[in-house]
């Protein structure tokens, strides 16, 4: 395994405390399980193959609660197939590096699912509404709350 692997575990296993990553962590974890039980000491045809169907079985898994961690996860099914044509003609540092980056992606794709509300809101409030912790509706609502009478 190389150090971004013992990353990943490390980070995947953190994820397990969120509610909204628990699911996926333990589906990542599941999976990298049964590929370290069962990749030992294959051929390396049936390596990418054994590989290629554990990542297919995680994003199938994955596809209808995390769509793009799961598109991500089927982008290594060709990943694989391109490795074993890399691997059969001697050249293995581009396979390594796409499989990595790609699965870090995944994983910060996560982890900002993780962060609570995502992305979404950080940037709902204007700067000046967060410095001095004025919100217009606030006034809104008392200007329109009783409104004046003719006559």
């Amino acid at each position: 395994m190389y150090l971004y692997q013992y990353i990943l575990l490390a980070g995947f296993t953190c994820l397990l405390f969120f509610r909204g990553t628990k699911f996926a962590a333990i589906t990542f974890l599941t999976g990298w399980t049964v590929y370290l039980v069962s990749t030992p000491g294959l051929e390396y045809k049936f390596y990418f193959i054994a590989a290629a169907t554990i990542e297919t079985a995680i994003a199938f898994t994955l596809n209808n609660k995390y769509r793009l961690v799961s598109w991500l996860g089927y982008m290594l099914i060709p990943v694989n197939i391109v490795g074993l044509i890399l691997h059969i003609n001697e050249v293995k540092m581009y396979y390594d590096v796409t499989y990595a980056l790609i699965s870090v992606t995944q994983f910060l794709l996560l982890t900002i699912r993780a962060i609570p509300n995502g992305l979404n809101g950080l940037g709902a409030k204007h700067p000046l509404v967060r410095a001095v912790n004025f919100d217009s509706r606030g006034a809104y609502v008392i200007m329109y709350k009783n409104p004046q009478t003719k006559g």
